[in-house]
C-alpha cells in the first residue's frame, strides 16, 4: 500500500492525472469509510488461516459474488435478471469443488472467513458509488490514490501490534538476498496495475462483474500453476474449475442479454414518448385552426385553417453498451501474476513478511 501511495503521488505530481479534492467532509469520511472496510477484510481474512486450511478458505471466499449482489441491492437497489443470478451458481460451487473435499470447520475460523467475504462485497460496492455517484464522483486514479493512503495509516499500528518483527524480518532478508528488494518492487507495482484495473472494472461495469471475474482468477492461477510448478490437477479439480469457467460464460452472456434488452426497451420508450408528444403537438394545431378559422368566418375573412405539419426526426443514438473486455482480462491477467510470483518467491525460500501491508490488492 505504501508503495501504491508513492505512485500515485508521483504521477499526479507529473500530471499524469489531476488529482480530485473531495467537495466535502462527508466525501472524505466516504473515502475513509471505504479504506476501513478494506483493511477490516485484510485483517478478517489472514485470521481465518489460523483456524481454517486454505481450501476451506477458498471455498468460502468463493461466495463473495453473492455476498454483493445482496449488498448491491441493499445499497443501491440493483436488480439483475433472474439468469444472471442463475449463472452464479457454477460460478461459486466450481471454486468450491475444485477447492477440495470436505473442510476442517471451525466455528471462529469460519465467521472470520464470512465477515471477510462480505466486507470484500461492501467495499466493491462502495468503490463503485463513489466513482460513479454525480456528488461525489472520484476518477479511479484519485480514489485509489487516497485508497492506499489511508489504508497505509491504518494498517501500519496493526502490523505493529500483531507482528513486530515482519520490519526487521524484511530488512535482515534484503541483506541476504540479492533478489528480494526486486521481487518486493515488482510486486508491488503489479499490485498497483491490478488495483487501478480492478477500478476501471468496477467503473464500467458493476462490482458484481469484478467479483466474478475474481473467482475465475483462480481458474488461471491453477492453469499457470500447472505448467510452471509443474503441480498435479485432480479430476474434482478440473471439473470444478471447467464448472466456474462455464459460469463465467453464462453471466457474461446473460448481462451482455440484459444490456441489450434494456437498450432495447429505452430505445423504444424514447420513441414511444417521441410519438405521443407528436400526437399532442397535432391535436393543438388542430384546435387553433378550427380556431382561426371559425374567427375569420365571423369577421367575413377567409382564414384557411390549416392543420399544423410536424415531422417526427428520430435522432436517437443507440446507447454504447459495450463492456470493456479488455480491461476484465488484463485485470485477471495481472491479479494472476502477482499470485504466481508469491507462490514462485516463497518456492525460492525468500519470504517477505507475513504483513497485511504486503498484501497490496485491494480486490
Amino acid at each position: 500500500m505504501l508503495v501504491c501511495s508513492f505512485i500515485g503521488y508521483l504521477a499526479s505530481y507529473f500530471n499524469y492525472f489531476p488529482l480530485q479534492k473531495f467537495s466535502s467532509k462527508n466525501h472524505f469520511y466516504k473515502v475513509l469509510t471505504l479504506s476501513a472496510v478494506f483493511c477490516t477484510t485484510i485483517t478478517l481474512g489472514n485470521a481465518s488461516l489460523k483456524y481454517i486450511p486454505l481450501s476451506f478458505n477458498q471455498v468460502i471466499g468463493a461466495t463473495t459474488p453473492f455476498f454483493t449482489a445482496l449488498v448491491a441491492f441493499l445499497l443501491q437497489g440493483t436488480l439483475e435478471r433472474f439468469n444472471t443470478y442463475l449463472s452464479l451458481v457454477p460460478v461459486v460451487l466450481g471454486i468450491a469443488i475444485a477447492s477440495g473435499g470436505e473442510p476442517s470447520f471451525h466455528f471462529l475460523g469460519f465467521t472470520f472467513c464470512i465477515l471477510s467475504a462480505s466486507g470484500r462485497a461492501l467495499k466493491t460496492v462502495l468503490q463503485g458509488i463513489l466513482m460513479k455517484d454525480p456528488s461525489d464522483k472520484l476518477d479511479p486514479m484519485s480514489l485509489l490514490l487516497y485508497m492506499s493512503i489511508f489504508s497505509s495509516l491504518l494498517l501500519i499500528p496493526c502490523v505493529v501490534i500483531i507482528e513486530p518483527n515482519a520490519l526487521s524480518s524484511a530488512i535482515e532478508k534484503s541483506r541476504t538476498s540479492n533478489v528480494f528488494l526486486s521481487y518486493l518492487l515488482l510486486s508491488s507495482c503489479v499490485a498497483y496495475l491490478t488495483n487501478l484495473l480492478n477500478f476501471l472494472v468496477t467503473k464500467f461495469t458493476s462490482p458484481l462483474t469484478l467479483q466474478v471475474l475474481g473467482n475465475a482468477k483462480g481458474v488461471v492461477v491453477a492453469t499457470i500453476s500447472v505448467f510452471i510448478f509443474k503441480n498435479i490437477v485432480t479430476g474434482q479439480g478440473i471439473f470444478g474449475y471447467a464448472l466456474t469457467m462455464t459460469g463465467v460464460f453464462l453471466y457474461a452472456y446473460n448481462k451482455r442479454k440484459g444490456h441489450a434488452l434494456s437498450s432495447s426497451a429505452n430505445q423504444n420508450l424514447r420513441l414511444l414518448s417521441k410519438s405521443l408528444m407528436f400526437s399532442a403537438s397535432q391535436h393543438e394545431h388542430a384546435e387553433n385552426g378550427v380556431a382561426l378559422g371559425a374567427a375569420g368566418l365571423s369577421n367575413g375573412v377567409d382564414v384557411g385553417g390549416g392543420v399544423g405539419n410536424g415531422t417526427l426526426s428520430n435522432d436517437d443514438g443507440q446507447a454504447n453498451d459495450m463492456v470493456p473486455v479488455s480491461l476484465s482480462v488484463v485485470s485477471v491477467g495481472l491479479s494472476a501474476t502477482r499470485v504466481v510470483e508469491r507462490k514462485s518467491v516463497n518456492r525460492s525460500g525468500i519470504d517477505s513478511p507475513h504483513s497485511s501491508l504486503g498484501n497490496g490488492t485491494l480486490g
